[in-house]
């Protein structure tokens, strides 16, 4: 699965996932989160911070074997689950997925304020791509 709200993917990440994916029957992109975390009450005051050593943010593309996706989802749809995306459907029949951390900008693009920063980032990648040697 793969958010067409994250066009900034490269191909480079998509095949790091799906290697993983083959290895291990399920996996996603995820990207480390380097924000302080912190939790808040009802009245939105801190009462606590969250360690982010082992935090990651998803990301897609989200990839797993055919026959586990098409499992969870039929528990899913059983017992009338609400999950967020695909990784939190493997979860709740037990499943594993083994987080790829992103190596790379792929934010979703939300906001409009999003669309310049997602035109910088490519128009960066294009420079550095004619900037790079020619393979010999």
């Amino acid at each position: 699965m793969h958010d067409a709200a994250r066009p900034l993917i490269t191909s480079r990440e998509i095949e790091r996932v799906f290697a993983a994916a083959r290895k291990h029957g399920a996996a996603a992109l995820a990207a480390p989160i380097t924000d302080a975390l912190k939790l808040a009450d009802v009245n939105r005051r801190v009462i606590g911070s969250i360690g982010r050593q082992n935090v990651f943010a998803m990301q897609t593309p989200q990839i797993f074997r055919r026959e586990l996706l098409i499992q969870a989802y039929e528990q899913v749809s059983k017992d009338s689950l609400i999950v967020t995306d695909e990784v939190s459907t493997i979860e709740q029949i037990g499943g594993k997925v083994v987080i790829v951390p992103a190596e790379d900008h792929n934010f979703k693009i939300t906001f409009a304020s999003d669309l310049p920063v997602a035109e910088f980032i490519l128009k960066q990648r294009a420079l550095a791509s004619k900037l790079r040697p020619a393979a010999v």
